[in-house]
């Protein structure tokens, strides 16, 4: 949770450089994310899709996280 707060910090203070979208740094970031998403707790139980509209209403639908 920290890396991926760290990440929004560091991409809102240098996303607005021109050359932002296509720097190393952006690409690095969002295979930073990519990581540090899939060690949240839970990520691996969860539904790889969503098939019940009810899933993120509490208590009702499958494979709630």
């Amino acid at each position: 949770m920290i890396v991926l707060k760290a990440l929004v910090a560091y991409e809102y203070q240098s996303c607005e450089h021109e050359q932002w979208s296509s720097s190393q740094a952006e690409s690095f970031c969002d295979a930073l994310r990519a990581v540090a998403i899939t060690t949240l707790p839970g990520y691996d139980a969860a539904p790889w899709l969503i098939d019940d509209r009810n899933i993120f209403i509490a208590g009702t639908g499958e494979g709630r996280q």
